[in-house]
């Protein structure tokens, strides 16, 4: 696969096993996507739906990872402006290599 068209909100991270991951929205936002890449981002694979919801547009993905399980945050544009509200999924490594 080609890389990923980002024309929209995401955030890349190399992985502890050399891997690139990246978390982009869709175009009309309602989806989180993740890929990842072994070569450096020449190619992308293992595209992957982290979360839709089409009553609301995702911001501000980022990327931590803890051992082998990788956690993708993100908020939803939704969200009251008075609190903020930080959303979670988790993937283990292992499944990827």
């Amino acid at each position: 696969l080609s890389p990923p068209a980002i024309d929209s909100e995401s955030t890349i991270q190399r992985l502890s096993n050399g891997y690139l991951l990246v978390i982009y929205n869709t175009p009309d936002r309602k989806t989180l996507k993740m890929s990842y890449s072994v070569d450096n981002g020449t190619t992308w694979t293992g595209i992957t739906t982290v979360v839709t919801d089409t009553s609301t547009h995702f911001i501000e993905p980022f990327v931590v990872q803890m051992d082998n399980t990788v956690h993708i945050f993100y908020s939803k544009s939704n969200a009251p402006l008075t609190l903020f509200s930080l959303y979670k999924r988790s993937f283990n490594l292992n499944k990827y290599s």
